[in-house]
This record gives structure tokens, sequence and C-alpha cells, in this order.
């Protein structure tokens, strides 16, 4: 009987491994999407002609982050949401504008105290009254293939993250930028 049983889960696991077919079964965004979008970020806000005339000694801009706001077709916890501008801030890119051009980075006083009320304690003292503010947006577009049957067994999901800043004062965006991203996945739902 046992012989039986290893010889079942044996043929399962071939039949299953044949049936696959090669290439990502997903399109979700993955960390790796995640981690190049911020690096991206990053990137294009330290060389943005917002910042670029600033030095150390120009008058402290104060930045209070947003959550992402997620209009895509995956599903980004709001925890994800925080992290991913969290992460933005606390990029080295961007911790490196702090001495170079007189800027830094707060969470909204709600955000901090509900960090406070759950045990963690922000690394930031108490919110000063912010010049901007900054958010991001994650849009996303699906298209699919199907195969002579009809059955769907090529997808690709673009997506589209834009980040922006607000000067509070004049409620003009002073930095507007964009990361696109494709993934695709093959084959049958059933595989």
């Amino acid at each position: 009987m046992v012989r039986r049983s290893t010889f079942v889960l044996l043929a399962l696991a071939l039949l299953t491994a044949g049936c696959s077919s090669s290439g990502p079964k997903t399109t979700a965004l993955t960390q790796d999407d995640m981690d190049i979008t911020i690096n991206q970020f990053a990137a294009k806000l330290a060389a943005s002609d917002f910042l670029t005339s600033r030095d150390a000694n120009s008058p402290p801009i104060i930045i209070s982050i947003n959550k992402a706001e997620n209009r895509s077709s995956d599903v980004i916890p709001t925890a994800e949401q925080w992290m991913i501008m969290y992460r933005i801030k606390s990029s080295i890119p961007v911790m490196d504008l702090k001495r170079t051009r007189n800027i830094s980075f707060q969470l909204p006083p709600e955000r901090q105290a509900e960090l406070r009320k759950a045990g963690n304690i922000p690394d930031e003292p108490a919110s000063v009254m912010p010049t901007h503010t900054m958010s991001a947006t994650f849009f996303s577009s699906t298209r699919v293939a199907r195969n002579k049957e009809g059955y769907v067994n090529d997808r690709a999901d673009l997506y589209y993250i834009r980040c922006k800043i607000v000067d509070l004062r004049t409620r003009e965006e002073v930095w507007d930028d964009s990361v696109d991203l494709k993934r695709q996945a093959k084959g049958m739902l059933i595989d």
C-alpha cells in the first residue's frame, strides 16, 4: 500500500511538472519591481530641476509623504502603500539630499500617531509644518491573447507609477515623474 501511494504521488508530481509551461505565471508586481521603481524615483528626484538649483544653505523644504494610491488591478495592502513611500524617502540618493539640498521628509501626524499606537516609534521628530507634500499613484492596464481554442494563454499588465511633489503654499506641482513597468505571463489558467 505504501509503494502504491508513493507511486501515485510521484506520478502526480511528474504530471504537474510536465504540464507547466515556461515563463512567469503571474503578472502581479514583485518585490524586484518595487525595488526598481523605488530606485528610479529616488534617482529622478535627486536629478530633478526642482532640486538642482538648491544647496545646503537653501531655505529648508519639509516634504510630508502620503501613502501610495493604488488604482491598479493588483492588490497592494495599506502597509505596502506606506512602505513604498517610506523606502523612497529612506533611499540613499534621497537621504543624501538632506545634507546637500536642505530637504527633509516626514510622515503626516496621523500616521506618526498610528505608528506610536502600534508600538513603533517613528525615526523622526514631532511634525513640523510641511512646505510640500509627496504622493504616488499606481495605474495598470491589462492585455490578453487567446489561443486557437479561445482560451487566454498570454497576459501582459502594463504598470504606470506616477510620483509628484506639490508646494503647499502655491498648490503648484514642483516635481512630477513616472516609471513604467511591464509584466508578462504565459500559460493556461489550469497550469
